[in-house]
Order: structure tokens, then sequence, then C-alpha cells
């Protein structure tokens, strides 16, 4: 007993003194130059497996011991700084930029990783810590402001409403301007699946590129225009955004790290119009009601040559829509005459009531451990976005996982594979018979004598729509009643192998997938003005890639002043679309948004055979740089395309480009003190563009919608006649591929 109790003591004595050798540091990280904290700053141990990185504010914390003497802090661009652990406790590291900066790594078109220093291009890239600065839903909006020649525009102004991005302007007359999205190595769809007719527009649906989570994005690159692009081929003409995920990045230390992350912004208008306030609803100074213009009598108290009033008859009071019966505060006791409110301006509250404060609530987890030849991440993320609009939101759910090893047989292996939920209300916020007012229209323009907020705007006998003008949808009623659905689950991945064969040869094949289900329903609530019987349309679209490339790459010095760098390359792709579009009209019961309420069931054929599409193409590329001394560089690329979407004799088109860069500052030795960076660069590529699916026959469709618009729309089969129709779109049997030179 006293043995035990006489080693208890000398354990307890030995945990003590080990705790009391542990202790935490912490820290913070900035620039030198002007002092700006830096984000995922490395900070290790000298002599130990055990290191950190700073956040995106530059702060930092770690566990040491008393045989720990040294931190060493590095950072790409930086000159890496030992900082000594003395008796402190905080630590103010200040980082000087360094020559590290010329050989700063950014990964370019296919996956080739390139000095920043040696192209003769612009190259923009953004790391995790500045896409986080804001909390934005959308990882393309995270790129507003922040690199130079990038447009972002937003539109709607509804919660998951599409976002186009374009780079350098428009570069293609008839085909997308948008740059090609790729997620690690693999090319990622960003359509924007839209209405389908003009009986059923009104939607709004986000981007696909909304499916990327900001917070498993490590870094962003942009490369600008066809040459920066040239190698990712046709859909690349427009730039490429190249995205690196976390999942499955390379470990900077061993063990187990987790990290959650969370946030809660606030969203509210940003502007209003600027509405007058002189002048009540009706035209040529004449009090008219059921009119949008807001040029009537003048209000009590306005200097004017024209009369003003005190008070009008109720707008409402219209016994032929809205009879006493069903709305006996609008009409004196006699059930007839229209009581009397007073004329006054509602003008600066009318939209500002209508609109809410929304909300975004952001939360992430990754967990990640590995060393140095091996790793894994899994990461989960949840995002919840209350729009402005009422009963506008949208959530996104994700989740990964990825890892990478490096074999004992000079091969290396790594991989990823992501799932992405999204659920998004949106009310029409576009017009719901494609051609006429929205909620937003509506909304703007309001009579400015006419009470919106505390109006009624349903019946309460029957729930149809109650606003003053015939043929319109009060904006609070279009919210609650038809809204615009989208549900999609995507899921995409991808596997690298690579070989090493000799100590100058490279062997690499990324295959990668990248596929998802996207549900629209768009109701036009039954009680409409514009749709009385209302109507359901679903629009399903199926949407695979299949991706592979093949690089070889060899890397040798000539001499000690030119180095050579060759690759070359084959890339195949295949895409596929499949949309199931069905039109219900005549919603049986109120508030059962599913087609199976409809009296009547319509298949709707897109446009043009945009039903169903397959497209292809294979292509091989080459890629030769050579370097002087570090600072001056030459690249030359081609590639040869084969497209599915050309006829047999155009099919095939070749197309290249030529780029120089010079790092003068390096090449004169100027002073660092007198420029501490100077580089001059030159370029011309020629890049080709396929064309879209089945362009090159004229074809029938089968059960086409004739017409357009709501009365002039012939929906078949008529009367259980099937019927073809002569698509519009005028073929070209020898249609030749599009060329941007820049």
């Amino acid at each position: 007993m006293k043995r035990y109790v006489l080693f208890s003591l000398f354990y307890m004595a030995l945990f003590s003194h080990v705790l009391a050798q542990e202790r935490i540091i912490s820290g913070t990280v900035t620039a030198a130059k002007d002092g700006t904290p830096l984000g995922d700053v490395s900070i290790m141990l000298q002599g130990a497996n055990k290191g950190t990185t700073s956040g995106p504010d530059g702060k930092f914390q770690i566990p040491v011991t008393g045989k720990s003497k040294t931190l060493v802090v590095s950072y790409v661009g930086y000159a890496t700084q030992e900082v000594a652990i003395t008796g402190n406790s905080t630590f103010s590291v200040k980082l000087v930029e360094g020559t590290e900066t010329l050989k700063v790594i950014v990964v370019t078109a296919a996956g080739i990783k390139r000095q920043k220093g040696s192209m003769g291009y612009s190259v923009s890239t953004l790391q995790s810590g500045q896409i986080a600065e804001k909390s934005e839903p959308d990882p393309v909006r995270a790129l507003t402001g922040k690199v130079a020649g990038v447009n972002v525009q937003s539109s709607g102004g509804a919660a998951g409403g599409a976002t186009n991005i374009n780079i350098r302007g428009n570069s293609s007359l008839g085909n997308n301007n948008q740059p090609l999205f790729v997620v690690d190595g693999v090319p990622f769809d960003n359509s924007s699946f839209g209405s389908t007719d003009g009986t059923v527009g009104g939607q709004t649906t986000t981007n696909r590129a909304f499916d990327i989570d900001p917070n498993n994005i490590q870094t962003m690159t942009v490369l600008k225009g066809a040459a920066a692009s040239a190698l990712y081929g046709s859909r690349a003409a427009n730039g490429a955004i190249i995205i690196t995920t976390k999942a499955g990045k390379k470990q900077s230390r061993k063990g187990l790290e987790v990290t959650y992350s969370t946030s809660y912004s606030i969203e509210t208008v940003s502007g209003l119009p600027d509405y007058q306030t002189e002048y009540g609803q009706g035209t040529n100074f004449d009090y008219r009601f059921g009119v949008f213009g807001s040029w009537g009598q003048p209000y009590r108290g306005v200097r004017s040559l024209i009369p003003s009033r005190d008070s009008i008859p109720h707008q409402l009071a219209l016994p032929n829509r809205y009879p006493s019966s069903q709305f006996p505060q609008f009409y004196k006791a006699d059930g007839v005459t229209p009581i009397q409110v007073p004329y006054s301006s509602q003008a600066q509250s009318t939209a500002k009531d209508f609109f809410r404060t929304g909300g975004l609530y952001d939360n992430a987890i990754s967990i990640s451990s590995g060393n140095e030849k091996a790793n894994f991440t899994v990461g989960l993320s949840r995002m919840q976005n209350q729009g402005i609009v009422p009963e506008n939101k949208i959530s996104r759910t994700s989740a990964n996982i990825g890892g990478n090893a490096v074999l004992e047989n000079k091969i290396y292996v790594s991989g990823s594979l992501s799932y992405v939920n999204t659920d998004q209300v949106s009310p029409q916020v576009t017009a719901a018979n494609g051609s006429g007012a929205s909620i937003m229209d509506i909304l703007m323009f309001v009579p400015t004598s006419f009470n919106l907020t505390d109006y009624p705007f349903v019946n309460p006998l029957n729930g149809n729509n109650v606003y003053d003008r015939i043929g319109l949808d009060n904006p609070y009623w279009s919210v609650l009643n038809s809204p615009t659905t989208s549900k999609v689950d995507r899921y995409y991945g991808n596997f690298i192998i690579g070989f090493d064969p000799l100590s100058w040869l490279n062997i690499q094949n990324t295959v990668g997938f990248n596929a998802y289900t996207q549900r629209n329903k768009v109701v036009n609530g039954k009680g409409s003005d514009y749709f009385p019987n209302g109507n359901i349309t679903d629009d399903n679209v199926y949407r695979r890639e299949l991706d592979n490339t093949l690089l070889a790459t060899a890397t040798k010095e000539l001499s000690e002043s030119i180095g050579l760098k060759v690759i070359l390359g084959n890339n195949i792709n295949q895409r596929i679309t499949e949309r199931q579009v069905v039109f219900g009209d005549g919603i049986i019961i109120r508030g059962i948004n599913s087609l199976n309420n409809t009296s009547v069931t319509i298949p709707r054929v897109l446009p043009n055979g945009r039903n169903n599409f397959k497209q292809s193409f294979y292509a091989f590329f080459a890629d030769v740089e050579l370097d002087y001394k570090d600072y001056a560089f030459l690249n030359i690329v081609a590639r040869n395309d084969v497209s599915s979407t050309l006829p047999a004799n155009n099919r095939s088109y070749l197309y290249g480009g030529v780029n120089g860069s010079l790092i003068f500052s390096q090449a004169l030795n100027i002073p660092t003190d007198i420029l501490s960076y100077g580089k001059i660069r030159a370029g011309y590529t020629k890049v080709g563009n396929e064309a879209t699916p089945y362009q090159t026959t004229t074809v029938y469709q089968a059960n086409p919608v004739l017409g357009s618009g709501v009365t002039a729309t012939l929906s078949t089969p008529f009367v259980g006649q099937s019927t073809m129709s002569q698509s519009d779109l005028l073929a070209n049997a020898n249609l030749k591929p599009e060329f941007i030179t820049e």
C-alpha cells in the first residue's frame, strides 16, 4: 500500500511537471509593408512535427514545451522568418516580401502548375482567406471587386438569383460568354435552366456555380482571356476560373486537425427609387382609379393651379369584383356607396414595407489528418439564406471527402468526392407570362396614393387575388400563391494517378465526373388575375459530364542558363442533358402544388429539340516553355479539337498561340529599393469555339407548342392528333467553328 501511494505521488508530480512545461503561445502575423493581416501562414516548431496556420485575421495559437526554441514562419511571396521563443506568451510577426514572390506557383490550364512570373498573360489568384472576407453564399459573388477585369452581376434581388460573370467583356456573338469553371481539374457546369416557353415564365433559379461551397475552396485562380486558357479549348474561349478545393489538400504537419467556422450576416435593401410625393393616382392631373400613373390631382398642401383634394373613394370598392358581402369595410351602411379614404402619399412606405430584413447563416466543419506521404480531409457545411423578398429562401448542404498519397514505387494518387443538396423557394421576380409585369415591376409602380401595405390582398371567401388594377396580381398575393421552387442534388469528383518513371519525366491521368438532377416547379396560383384557373409547370433536368485528361510532362535543363519544359496531352469529354417539361393547367385545389392536382397535363417540347442532347469532343494539345535564367520566358501552345457539334468536314480544327514575358527588374539587376518588381509581357492567341448541338441539320419536332403568349398558344397533340412541325432554326450543313483572336 505504501509503495502504491509513493508511486501515485511520483506520477502526479511528474504529470504536474510536464503540464508546467507545456504552455500556449499566441500571436499575429502581418505584412511588414502595410500591416495587413496574413491568413493561412504556416507556423512550425523548429525540429518538431507540430505546427498551425494563421486565421483570416492573422492570429494563431500553438502549444509549446520547454524544449521548443524557435518558430519558423513561412508564407508564399514572403521571406521565411525564424522567431525565438522567449518567456513571452504573445508574439507579433511581420513578414517581409522576398524574392519568393517570383516563384509563386499557380494552377493554370489542364491542371498544369507554373511560376507566376513566367506567364505571358494575366492570371489572378485568391486564397481561401480572401474569399472568406465577406460572407457570400455564392462563390462567384465572392469575386466582386477583387479581380481586375472581372464583372459580376447579380439578377433579380432574390436569394439564389442567377449571377452573371464576364471576363474582359463579350467575345462571342451567338455562343455563351461565360468563363469555364474547373474544380480540381474537372470542368464544372455553370448552366442556368430558366423558363421554357411564354406561358410558364417567371421563375428565378440560380446558376449551378452556386453548388460550390465557398468554405471548401482553397484557391480560386482567374485565367483572363483566350491566351490564358487556350489549352482548355473551346469552352474556355472566354477565360476560365480554376478552383482548388480543400478536399485532399496536402498537410503541412502531422496529426489531426478539426476546424469549425460559423458566420451570420444581415441583408437589407441597398436603395429604393426616389418617388415624387405631390401627386396621386391618375393621369393628366385628374384622379383615376385602377391606373399605374401617379400624375393625378395634387395632395393637400401642394402649391398648384390644379385643385387638390383630401379624400377619395376606397380604391377597392368595386362591386363587380369585391362586393360588400365579401368586403363590407369598403362600403357605407347601404353596401353600395364606397367609403372615403384619405388622399395622401404612401410613396415612402409602400416598397420599404414590402421588403424584409434577410439573413445569411453559414456553418462548416472540416476534419483533416495525415503526414508528408498521405492525408485525408472530410468536410460538412450548411448554409441558409433568407432573402429580402417575402417567402424567398435558399439552403445548401455540402459534404466532401478527399485524400492523396505518395507510394514507394514513384506512383502518387489523389481523389475527392463531393455531394451538394440545394433547396430554393423564390417568388416570381420576373414576368409570370414571359413578357408582362413582374412583382418587382408592379411594386415599384404602385400609385403613390394606394395603400398597398394596409389594404387586403386576398379574398377571404375564395382566396383569390385582390388588387385595384384588372389583369395584375397584388405583390403580397403573388409571393404567397405563385412560388417557384428548385431542388438540386449534385455529385462530382475526380481521381488522379501519376507516375515519375524518370527524374525529368512525369505522366499523369485525371478522370472526373460531374452530374446533377434539378427539379424546378413554377406555380401560377389559382385565383390570379392573369391565370384565373392557375397552372403548374414541372421542369426536370438531368445533366452529366465525363472528362479525362492525360498529361506527359518533360522538364530538362539544356544548360546552366536555359531550361525547357514540354507538355503533351489528350482530353476526352462527353456531356449529356435530359430535360422533361410538363405543363398542368387548371389547379383543382388551391395550395396543393402538384401536377396530379391539375385538370390537364401537357408535355412540353422545347424549341429546336432542346429536351435532350448529347455532345462530345476529343483533343490533343502541346505546351512548350523555354526560360532563360528564370527571368525571360517564351511559351508556345497548340491544340486540335474534334467536336461532334460540327459537320464531319469541319469537325477538326487547330488553334494555338505564343506568349512571352521578361522580368526586367531581375534581368537588369535593378535594386529593390528603387523598383521591387518589373515585368513586361506580350502574346498572340487564336482559340476555336465549337457550336451548340444540332445546328447542322434542319429537323421536324413532334408535338410542339404552336404560337406564343397565353391566348395564342396551341398545344399538341390536338384532339388526340399528333403533329410534326419543322424547326424554326435554319441549320447549316457547312457550319464552321468560331475563332476568337487576342
